[in-house]
């Protein structure tokens, strides 16, 4: 499911949570914990897992 997600849209899952993006509300909003930069970093490191 991941490796059809595109990475803007996991970007916004990570910084706004699952909840405000159409997906599980389980998945909380890390926006006030990580920079910008870290949740690309953090997008990135999460495409090795999927084949992108």
């Amino acid at each position: 499911m991941m490796a059809k997600m595109s990475d803007d849209a996991m970007f916004n899952v990570i910084k706004k949570g699952g909840g405000a993006t159409g997906r599980s509300r389980e998945m909380p909003a890390w926006g006030s914990g990580f920079e910008d930069g870290e949740i690309h970093d953090l997008v990135a490191f999460l495409g090795t897992f999927c084949g992108k």
